[in-house]
């Protein structure tokens, strides 16, 4: 039992070390996002609802400190994470963390998004909106706020050169 709550303990505090890391340094470490949602989908896997808020945790950091560069494949699987196992979890509190990542996957300018992208998450916000949780209401209330702000404002908006469009 005790080794069992040390691996939880540990498995948390790891990933919140790294996502503080790649908050602080993302734009400098090239492969961070890639490597982290590799990270992030293997926690995914466990049972314990720490372990994955905590590792959403760290995709969320890994997308704000990221600034919308990196690879494109690294968003799109970043996107895949937390719309299949985050947005669907059966813990309101995964689901709330999924909704500060989709938050920050749209602020970091929704590399590789697409129209049908875009309507597919503004679909599962809507849908979270009536969840019975008030966090996940907010979360992604939020989130929908930035895809709408991202769909409406294509000088935010990142193209597949990791640049900004200018206006």
């Amino acid at each position: 039992m005790l080794s069992q709550w040390w691996s939880f303990v540990a498995n948390a505090g790891v990933a919140q070390c790294l996502g503080a890391l790649l908050r602080a340094f993302g734009q400098k470490i090239s492969s961070g996002l890639v490597e982290t949602s590799s990270i992030v989908a293997k926690l995914m896997r466990y049972s314990e609802v720490g372990v994955r808020q905590a590792a959403l945790e760290l995709l969320q950091d890994a997308l704000e400190g990221s600034g919308g560069g990196g690879a494109i494949t690294a968003y799109t699987e970043a996107l895949r994470i937390i719309m299949k196992l985050g947005a669907t979890d059966k813990s309101a509190v995964v689901r709330a963390a999924a909704a500060g990542c989709l938050r920050a996957f749209a602020v970091a300018g929704g590399q590789g998004l697409g129209v049908g992208g875009l309507e597919n998450c503004a679909t599962v916000c809507l849908k979270a909106l009536e969840d019975s949780a008030q966090p996940v209401r907010d979360g992604f209330a939020a989130a929908l706020g930035a895809l709408l702000a991202l769909g409406l404002s294509p000088q935010s908006q990142v193209t597949f050169f990791n640049t900004f469009v200018s206006p």
